[in-house]
């Protein structure tokens, strides 16, 4: 997919309050989840630094970059794509809640638990896994909270200044 579609599809954050909302909770999502990752990875230094090793054993020949130079590029590059990724899942989630004709803010919270622990499950980072599973279900349950929030502030009459 070209970078300029993808630029296209985030643009829909602009149709509706729904893909808004989705794009500015799915934003503090990366956020989250990309500071964590990054904190992880610096923290953690040696470990990523021996599973990169372990993961270029087989493609030395192929690869004449270092395990400590991909350590610094996966460092800088893996929080930033998070964040991006994030964005985008944000106005897909905000797109599907637009179709749903106003779900109850407890079935967003449901599903933003529910899509937390999911994650929670398959996300890599080279901190303990309850450390992950708890940081990505608190994360998703703050996307829930921050969707909801905007969402009601985007629905609010702007006030009468003139009085």
């Amino acid at each position: 997919m070209r970078l300029s579609r993808i630029i296209g599809f985030l643009n829909r954050r602009k149709e509706n309050e729904m893909t808004g909302a989705g794009f500015i909770a799915g934003t503090v999502l990366g956020i989250i989840i990309g500071l964590y990752i990054f904190l992880s990875v610096l923290i953690l230094k040696e470990v990523t630094l021996n599973q990169l090793e372990l993961s270029l054993k087989p493609y030395e020949r192929l690869i004449s970059m270092d395990p400590v130079t991909i350590y610094y590029i996966t460092l800088i590059a893996t929080p930033l794509i998070v964040v991006f990724i994030h964005m985008i899942i944000g106005v897909v989630i905000g797109i599907g809640v637009n179709k749903l004709k106003k779900p109850s803010a407890w079935k967003i919270l449901l599903g933003g638990a529910a899509l937390g622990t999911l994650f929670g499950f398959i996300t890599s980072a080279p901190a303990p896994r309850i450390v992950t599973f708890i940081v990505c279900l608190a994360a998703w349950i703050v996307f829930s909270l921050v969707f909801l929030l905007t969402v009601r502030l985007s629905n609010r009459e702007p006030e009468d200044k003139t009085a």
